[in-house]
């Protein structure tokens, strides 16, 4: 099964309301799909998120439906993000097709059985560290490919940066970090946490590939850091000993020395992005923990 990358009880993420879909009309087909009239109904749901809700569709498949109509940029790349991944060797879901139901457009899927990293952690929390190992070498092995033909990872966050909920003075020093921040040819995903790995059977397996980029390291791994150390992740047991924003702070900086012991980049390349990475994250629709991430970049503007 797959479940929309932005799925999350709180934190970074969101529950988005649940829409009912109509039928799936054909678009970009290869042959041997499943028909594209079957009909998409709330008993076919698996999952759903902000920007994106996933059904059983035929026999092996599932079809993830973005909420926006029309055809939006975060559809191609993903679907273009998740063939190169799977055509690397990457352990990736494999994207067939594109369809559309209508006026929404969605990307069909092989469909995977198994539950996310991050019910793992729920389950057994004190396996938490070894889990987000897991995640440090997935990462790794995503980051040691190229992806020349993804969106510039700069550029990308440049536009995000331009347009976030923040102040002048905070935007004005985000840019100008970014501007002495490095390019890169390299593939990063751009939103790999625990909740975008699906633990099948055979391994794990990565997906939500819509903000892949070409680019830094650095910044790949500098995103998922924040994104444990910001995001309400649940740690269970763990929770009773280690106050909570101690506990995600001690689980970035866990997961960073991880991703540095791999041969990955040093706490200086990656603090470097923290700035941009957060000021990024207050474009688009807001979150529920918004002030503290303005928190967040308001401290490290004021120290550029």
């Amino acid at each position: 099964m797959i479940h929309p990358a932005d799925v999350a009880p709180d934190g970074l993420f969101g529950h988005g309301a649940l829409h009912r879909p109509g039928r799936a009309g054909a678009a970009d087909e290869a042959p041997g799909l499943p028909p594209s009239d079957v009909p998409l109904s709330l008993a076919h749901l698996v999952g759903l998120g902000r920007s994106s809700e996933v059904f059983r569709h035929g026999r092996g498949h599932v079809l993830k439906l973005y909420r926006a109509p029309g055809r939006p940029p975060a559809v191609v790349t993903e679907f273009r993000a998740a063939r190169l991944a799977h055509a690397l060797g990457l352990p990736v879901p494999r994207a067939v097709a594109i369809l559309e139901s209508e006026g929404r457009t969605g990307i069909l899927f092989e469909r995977l059985h198994g539950g996310t990293m991050l019910d793992a952690c729920r389950r057994r929390p004190l396996a938490t560290l070894t889990e987000l190992g897991r995640l440090a070498r997935l990462q790794h092995a995503i980051n040691a490919c190229e992806g020349p033909s993804l969106p510039d990872q700069r550029e990308a966050l440049r536009l995000q940066v331009e347009g976030a909920r923040v102040p002048g003075a905070v935007r004005r020093a985000a840019i100008a970090a970014l501007a002495r921040l490095p390019g890169g040819l390299r593939l990063c995903h751009g939103d790999l946490h625990p909740e975008n790995v699906i633990c099948a059977p055979n391994g794990p397996h990565v997906i939500d590939w819509q903000k892949a980029t070409s680019g830094d390291p650095a910044a790949d791994v500098a995103r998922t850091a924040l994104l444990l150390r910001y995001g309400r992740i649940d740690l269970g047991r763990l929770a009773r000993r280690l106050p909570i924003d101690a506990g995600r702070a001690a689980l970035a900086w866990f997961y960073v020395e991880c991703r540095r012991e791999l041969g990955g980049p040093g706490r200086e390349e990656v603090a470097a992005w923290r700035l941009p990475l957060l000021v990024a994250r207050l474009y688009g629709q807001p979150a529920a923990n918004e002030a503290e991430v303005l928190a967040a970049a308001e401290r490290l503007a004021s120290r550029t």
